[in-house]
């Protein structure tokens, strides 16, 4: 055989030999892989009773008090109890896509450089403890966007986020996983229950400056659009859409952060603050919704307290020849109803009268209207003649007599 021809054999064996260990080890790789299981198996939910998320930025603490969870960076206001729970499901439930061999000097790669140490490229600290027992300690690192792959928003914005990379420990501890942890933030107020106060239809409704009505809307059934009291101007006109934004208000509130009541001086809410504007809002079963406004922030905020009083309405009255029967179950009716709303405000005042809510500006402008702001220009009717400067002078002549007949062009070549 000659030499060239044993070379090139030699050579063919060697690569071939090579493409099968290299198949062989891909193939073992994606065995082991798919043949992981959850990282965190024995992860008991509810014995977690403590949350810490930190990072270069901020750091949040949450805690379990009486099966409630809470924000202790923001006063210990309840926190999102669903949030909390599906981030904890999520965790026991983790399965890693793939393993990441790499070194501690390499960590910054991944974005998993420790936070506290201050460094760039800096992961997610997310720490669970029971007691005084750590149970897990993770590190969440840079996301993950498969190649070539697009945003599934049908708006664009570029490519999303299929997984992140995460260390669990230390350096020998590091992987790939399909969750992408958008339920971890480092804002305090990112946690907070938002669920906030849905008020049923107005009866009516007043805007105040300290004890003075500067407007009132009412209406007399739940079917009827409120009206403006007072006169009128007889070149203005009720605004509806402002009157509907105004009745529409407290339907759908929402807030940014919180703070305690016991700091209303701070943002111009004290007992000594003057003139305040008040926004009260009465339902047809007699519940008042009252907010007392204070001075705006500079975040486009504006802090608020709510207050809550209940007058039961008058029992519906009697009809002709009632039976002691029918007496009895209207009777009984109107009591279950008076109860049922008296709880209702109890509820309230426990969970909304303690805390100052800061709301958007947009929310506290449709509250803050002024009379005018609720009215608009009476249209022009179509056969009344615009205004000029000189309209009313004495001596002016009419525009029939002021306008000339147009003189007739003379005939080319005449």
């Amino acid at each position: 055989m000659r030499k060239k021809t044993l070379f090139i054999l030699i050579v063919l064996c060697v690569v071939a030999g090579i493409a099968g260990w290299w198949v062989r080890n891909r193939t073992q790789e994606r065995w082991e892989q798919s043949a992981m299981g959850a990282l965190f198996p024995d992860l008991s939910v509810t014995e977690v009773d403590r949350l810490r998320v930190s990072s270069v930025n901020d750091q949040v603490d949450l805690k379990l008090e009486d099966g409630i969870w809470r924000v202790a960076g923001a006063h210990d206001y309840p926190a999102d109890q669903s949030r909390i729970r599906d981030l904890l499901l999520a965790l026991r439930e983790l399965k890693p896509i793939q393993r990441i061999p790499v070194d501690a000097k390499d960590l910054g790669r991944l974005d998993l450089n420790a936070p506290e140490e201050g460094e760039s490229n800096t992961g997610t600290g997310l720490k669970l403890v029971k007691g005084t027992e750590e149970l897990l300690d993770l590190r969440i690192g840079k996301e993950y966007i498969a190649s070539g792959e697009q945003s599934a928003s049908p708006w664009g914005g570029g490519p999303i986020a299929t997984g992140r990379y995460i260390m669990v420990g230390d350096t020998s501890r590091i992987y790939l996983v399909s969750e992408t942890f958008t339920r971890v933030s480092d804002d305090s107020n990112a946690w907070l229950d938002k669920s906030f106060l849905r008020a049923d239809k107005a009866r009516r409704i007043e805007g105040r400056e300290g004890d003075k009505v500067l407007w009132s809307l009412e209406r007399d059934s739940d079917s009827a659009s409120l009206t403006l009291e007072g006169d009128i101007p007889e070149d203005k006109e009720v605004d509806s859409t402002k009157l509907n934004s105004v009745g529409a208000v407290l339907s759908y509130p929402s807030f940014n952060r919180v703070a305690p009541r016991a700091q209303a001086t701070s943002f111009g809410l004290g007992d000594n603050a003057r003139n305040l504007r008040v926004f009260e809002w009465v339902t047809f079963e007699g519940i008042s919704y009252r907010v007392t406004m204070g001075e705006r922030t500079d975040k486009g905020e504006t802090p608020i307290m709510l207050d809550f009083d209940y007058t039961p309405p008058a029992m519906a009255e009697a009809p002709e020849d009632e039976s002691d029967e029918a007496k009895q179950a209207r009777e009984a009716a109107h009591e279950k109803k008076v109860a049922e709303a008296q709880a209702k405000v109890d509820e309230m005042k426990s969970r909304y009268q303690n805390w100052i809510y800061f709301i958007p500006n947009s929310t506290a402008d449709t509250m803050l209207r002024s009379r005018d702001d609720l009215l608009k220009e009476k249209p022009k009717a179509a056969d009344e003649p615009e205004e000029t400067d000189g309209a009313g002078d004495e001596g002016a002549a009419p525009v029939e007599a002021a306008t000339e007949a147009p003189t007739e062009a003379p005939v080319e070549g005449d």
